[in-house]
Parts: C-alpha cells; structure tokens; sequence
C-alpha cells in the first residue's frame, strides 16, 4: 500500500486525520483546518468494514471514534478538542479559539450544547435509521431536535455567529452538525429565522465546501433510506378514527411507524406535533418525509391511491363509486361527531347516559344506515371499501353507550357481523375495548 507523506514547509509531517467525510464532527475538523489554511492527512476509516476497531485504530483510539488526529506523536479524539487543539497550536491568532476567559467560556459551553444536545441526537438518529431498521423520527426525536433548534435560534437572535459577530470553531461544529440534520428534519425558515439566515452566511465562508463534500456524500447514503421510510401515524388507539385507519392498513398489507399522542396529557399541542397539525388532531398521517395530512377519511383514501396498487376496490378510481364511497365517508364523519360529543359528556362532563336528543339523533343514523345496507352488501357498493372501515369504528363505539337493536336493525347487525370475521378486525377491537372499559368506569365513577 502507497504511503502518502505531506510536509510543511520545515519538512514536519503533516498531522493525520483519520476520518470519513459523510461524520459532522470530522466535517468539523475540516473546516477548522481550512479556515488555518493548515494541510492534514486524510487518512479514511472505513467504519462498514470494521477498521476502527482494528487492533493498530484501537492502539490510537481505545474509544474507537472519528476523528482521530495524530500529529507528531499526539493523538486527540473529540473533535471539538481536536479543533481547539489545532487552533492552539496553528493558528496565527486566537479568534477561532480567544483566550480571553470569558469569550472562551462562551465557545466551550456552545460546543458542549453541540455535543449534548444537537449531535446527540443526529447519533441517535442516523444509528436508528442505518443499523436499526428504523423507519422514520420517533415523536421524541422530533421533540429534542425543535429543542436544540429553537435554543440555537435564540443563540443567534442578537449576533451573526453563535458566541458574537466573529466565526469560532463552536460555529464550525454546529454549522457541520446542524446542515447534517436539516437533510433528516428540515429547519423551517418561519420559525427559526436565525438559524436559516446564519446557514447561508455559514455557506458563504471560502472554505465551507470542505463541509458541502461530505454533506453530499452523508445525503447519498441516507436518502434512500429515509425515502423507504414506512407512513408515520400519529394515532390514540382508542379513537375510532384512528382504528378506521388501521383497518385500511391492515387491509393493504402495509407497514406504518405508530406514534401514540396522549390527549389526557395534551401531548397534541406540543410544538412538534402543532407544527405537523395546525388542527392537533388525530389521526395524522406523515410520509415522504415531508408530506402530512390529517382526517382518517382523507388519510386512507391516499393510503389506498398510493400502495392499493391495481387493485382499487377499497377505494375506487371509477368516479361515479368513488363519489358513492365519498358521500358514505362524509355521513361518517356527521356520525362520528356525534358519537365524539357523546363520549365527552360521559367520560369528562360527567354525564351518566347520552341525551335523549342525541340518541334520537343516533337513532335517525341508524335508520339511514339500515336504508344503505338495504342497497347494498356494504355500505356503499357491493363490495367493502373504507367507507366500511370508516363506519364501522364509529357504530361498534356508539354501540357501547347506544346499544343496536338487532331485530330493528338486522341488515345492520349483519354487516357488523361480517366486519367482526375479518382476519385483521382486532385493529379495530383493540382500541374498542379499551375505550369501553374507560366508559364503563366513567359510568361507575
């Protein structure tokens, strides 16, 4: 194997870097040696194949991590020391790294807030999607990824640089980590102004395609797979609408990544989640990283367009059924609001049964189901479709406080018959039994 050697001009080796471009920190380095104008040895690991825990990486290395800079017998990983350390001893002034006490302090806790906060989580983030198999952010990660964000927009709020008007290798961490994580989680521009503004003066810096090499390289490896990332569903399960969505699922034969929002604990109107629904609804539907739509209706209508393949009878592309099937989604939704209204007088207004004028209401429902199912074997054509997986949810939950009279309502009883015998019903029954069991001691209570 050739050995590469690269003096300075006092014929001193220059110092080695081993590294891979796509790693923030490693990009890090390369910007802080850049804005030196000092030439390192790139020295590649290959981590895929194992050789940073060869036995000479690890005689370098016991924590096996990169960077790792060698250079005239020292070795140094971290690279937040690593560009302290190359500023100290190359830089021909201070102001990447000052040595006044209080602006240093200043740098040093930007940079612990880069390796605690914001890198943390781009390391946990990229280790689940490349070697866990995961399949888009968890609520947690989006939660600590809008909080670093929004700290590091704070940080910017009065200065051009993250310690003041002056670049400093704090900005050259956070400009390699933050880039990274705008490809996974974008920074939106109407809410964090500072940050978008200091990315491009960041890209306006005569070294910054140091870091534009790696990013690229990062994006190439991680774009397929954030792109097979299954649909995301922000869901309770006790809801019928969200069962509704299950059932379409299920039905397809698709995988989702589930994401449960606890509405006791007002989990919906957390920024992340108001952020993806203005509305705080579930369920709400996240896919292709940057697409989102909410309404079990509309949800898996799309659902179906989009992995139904040709077979479209769930949700049919002949538009005179597809307006058969949307007029029964509709009725749905009258239906499902209020049997919602219902739920909350019992289970937080304390209401021991429905009201008359509601069960009425209900009652008139039931009728014009019956009337549907006269029709037809389903709801809205001759053969299931969501709008079953729609009104099934909402009747088995209004079912509970509302009880169905068979013998009034056999064509009912008998579709809901033949829903209960589907191989994947318990999508639905799951979420039904928890919520009859929160009514029934709300009715105890």
């Amino acid at each position: 194997m050739a050995v590469i050697r690269c003096f300075s001009s006092s014929f001193a080796m220059a110092p080695i870097l081993y590294m891979q471009h796509f790693s923030g920190p490693v990009r890090s380095v390369l910007l802080t040696a850049a804005a030196l104008g000092l030439k390192l040895q790139h020295k590649i690991v290959d981590l895929s194949k194992q050789e940073h825990l060869t036995e000479n990486f690890l005689k370098l290395n016991p924590q096996h991590t990169i960077p790792t800079l060698e250079d005239d017998g020292v070795v140094i990983w971290d690279s937040h020391a690593i560009n302290a350390y190359l500023v100290a001893k190359y830089g021909k002034d201070d102001s990447l790294y000052p040595k006044d006490l209080a602006k240093r302090a200043m740098v040093d806790q930007r940079m612990h807030f880069d390796s605690g906060l914001i890198f943390s989580w781009l390391r946990n983030i990229a280790r689940g999607v490349k070697y866990k198999g995961r399949k888009a952010l968890t609520e947690d990660q989006i939660e600590g990824l809008e909080h670093g964000y929004e700290h590091l927009n704070t940080f910017l709020k009065d200065s051009k640089w993250v310690t003041g008007n002056a670049v400093t290798i704090a900005d050259f961490s956070l400009i390699a980590n933050v880039t990274t994580l705008n490809i996974i989680y974008p920074v939106d521009k109407s809410r964090y102004g500072n940050i978008s503004r200091w990315l491009k003066d960041s890209e306006a810096l005569p070294y910054y395609d140091v870091n534009r090499e790696g990013l690229d390289h990062f994006k190439a490896t991680m774009k397929p797979l954030l792109s097979a990332m299954a649909p995301r569903v922000f869901v309770t399960i006790v809801s019928p609408n969200v069962r509704s969505t299950l059932l379409t699922t299920h039905a397809l034969g698709i995988n989702i990544e589930l994401e449960e929002i606890d509405l006791n604990n007002k989990e919906q109107f957390k920024p992340s989640f108001i952020k993806l629904n203005p509305q705080h609804t579930v369920p709400t539907l996240q896919d292709d990283d940057d697409f989102v739509v909410w309404d079990s209706h509309v949800i898996n209508g799309y659902l179906v367009d989009k992995y139904g393949g040709i077979d479209d009878s769930l949700y049919p592309t002949d538009m005179q059924e597809r307006a058969k099937v949307n007029q029964k989604l509709h009725f749905d939704t009258e239906l499902s609001l209020l049997a919602s209204r219902i739920m909350k007088g019992i289970l937080h207004g304390g209401k021991k049964s429905a009201p008359q004028e509601q069960v009425d209401e209900i009652l008139e429902r039931y009728d014009f189901l019956e009337k549907f199912l006269a029709m037809n074997t389903f709801v809205a054509l001759g053969h299931m479709t969501i709008a079953d997986f729609s009104l099934i949810a909402t009747v088995s939950t209004i079912d509970i406080f509302v009880p169905l009279d068979a013998k009034k309502y056999p064509k009912i009883a008998a579709w809901m018959k033949k829903m209960q015998a589907l191989p994947y019903y318990a999508a639905n029954k799951n979420g039904l039994d928890k919520i009859r069991n929160q009514i029934a001691a709300a009715l105890e209570g």
